[in-house]
């Protein structure tokens, strides 16, 4: 910070308030000089980095291990030391994102099978000729959408998740509405929640995606066990209620947010199909 060079003038270049130090009162820019030499850039562009690195990993470290203990820091006001709930969700999901769509561009045409084998099985039921023909065209309209709908999520994923976020803290919402909590204490548990369940799927996918293949079988339980123990953790230690109750509205939460999720992917998908 030493290297800084600050400004003589007072005046705030970004709001005009007066500055008594060396950042202003009013909206905290730094009152340093507007052209800086090359090498103090990169300084900066460094410094800047490794901040929010320290931070990023500060973060981290707590959101893995306990769960459920930045969401009662923010909410305490203890916000300096961690990276913004919102931030660490936006970067994590960048991240994942990146990884998903190597997983998925990898195993697409496995992915696709196994979604089209369980929405045409017949189950061993013979039928008529002229039955073989409507189902065939009805097969094809359902592969057709199911490989839009998948197309779909993976170039949208970012999107999609963040949209979903809101309906996600409602329910939670629902479950302890009875607490002295606000909607958006709610938002930030989840942005915890999501960002968690994030960094398990982009360790995970990592597996079949680098070292084998066959942890396609099991990975999917991976991060449903790692999921379950975080909620119930995390809603243990926020809430303080008893383990029975706090199992039970861990329980409610997966079924809303799996109903939720499912509808919502549904309807794209009969979208897909119909449009076909």
């Amino acid at each position: 910070m030493s290297h800084k060079k600050y400004r003589q003038e007072t005046n705030c270049l970004n709001c005009g308030a007066e500055v008594t130090g060396k950042f202003c009162s009013n909206c905290g820019q730094e009152n340093i000089e507007v052209r800086e030499k090359f090498g103090h850039l990169v300084f900066h562009t460094f410094a800047d980095f490794f901040h929010f690195d320290s931070k990023f990993f500060r973060t981290l470290v707590p959101l893995v291990t306990k769960p459920g203990y930045l969401t009662k820091e923010h909410l305490a006001g203890k916000r300096m030391r961690y990276l913004h709930p919102l931030r660490l969700f936006f970067f994590v999901t960048i991240v994942m994102v990146i990884i998903a769509n190597a997983y998925y561009h990898k195993y697409e045409k496995q992915i696709k099978a196994e979604k089209i084998k369980t929405s045409t099985t017949t189950n061993g039921v013979s039928i008529s000729e002229e039955d073989q023909k409507v189902q065939q065209r009805q097969a094809k309209k359902i592969v057709t959408g199911v490989g839009k709908t998948f197309d779909y999520a993976a170039a949208y994923l970012k999107y999609i998740s963040f949209l979903l976020l809101p309906f996600y803290a409602f329910g939670f919402r629902l479950l302890y509405f009875r607490h002295k909590k606000f909607y958006i204490d709610h938002l930030v548990y989840t942005l915890h929640l999501q960002s968690f369940v994030y960094i398990v799927v982009s360790l995970v996918l990592l597996i079949p995606l680098y070292i084998t293949p066959s942890a396609r079988e099991w990975f999917m339980n991976v991060i449903l066990l790692a999921t379950v123990g975080y909620v119930l953790f995390s809603l243990r230690y926020l809430y303080r209620q008893s383990w029975l109750k706090t199992a039970v509205k861990a329980i409610l939460a997966f079924v809303y947010i799996f109903l939720f999720t499912t509808l919502f992917l549904g309807a794209v998908m009969f979208i897909n199909v119909v449009s076909q």
